[in-house]
């Protein structure tokens, strides 16, 4: 039974867990947001290297290494406005607040560790919601995106003076016609 015990306790200090939110996180705008990691607390920050990157392009957004976090390494759209809860980092959570998030914010990011010869890692997308607009008739107006579900056909404001249609072709282009 011992040599069970010490056999379990070996392969379980010897494998690597990493968790994200696994969820979509949505901001707008102009706010801050929380992308989630935690990463196995059996294993000591200055054992690990967390690198936080943006999967379309594999741009850095913020690296943890040596037991420090090293925001000169992030990418320049993400200088000063990306870090760690630093408090947190010897619970092994290393989720990355970004600040003022930007239209080319939204995308996937991952947490990628690395502990030694181990390497897990956990990815989170980031919607956005856009800015509102106020909208008058026979003015032009931009839309970001749209998403649905499920996907709208037709919207009617009973006791508006505007009437909108909306119709959403292809689940990608959203049509704003103002009657």
């Amino acid at each position: 039974v011992r040599c069970w015990a010490v056999l379990f306790y070996f392969i379980l200090s010897e494998r690597l867990l990493v968790s994200g939110s696994g969820e979509s996180v949505t901001a707008s705008v102009g706010e801050g947001v929380t992308l989630s990691c935690s990463v196995d607390s059996h294993i000591k920050p200055e054992h690990i290297e967390v690198s936080w990157l943006r999967t379309d392009g594999d741009i850095l957004v913020l690296l943890f290494q040596k037991n420090e976090t090293l925001p000169d390494s992030s990418d320049e759209q993400y200088r000063d406005r990306v870090e760690f809860f630093t408090a947190e980092i010897p619970k092994g959570n290393f989720s990355l607040r970004l600040k003022s998030v930007r239209t080319e914010d939204k995308g996937v990011y991952m947490c990628l560790v690395f502990a030694g010869d181990l390497s897990a890692n956990a990815t989170v997308v980031l919607e956005q919601f856009g800015e509102s607009k106020n909208i008058a008739k026979n003015k032009e107006v931009s839309i970001l995106s749209a998403n649905s579900q499920p996907f709208p056909f037709s919207v009617y404001l009973k006791d508006a003076i505007l009437y909108l249609f909306i119709l959403l072709q292809k689940a990608s282009t959203l049509f704003v016609h103002l009657v």
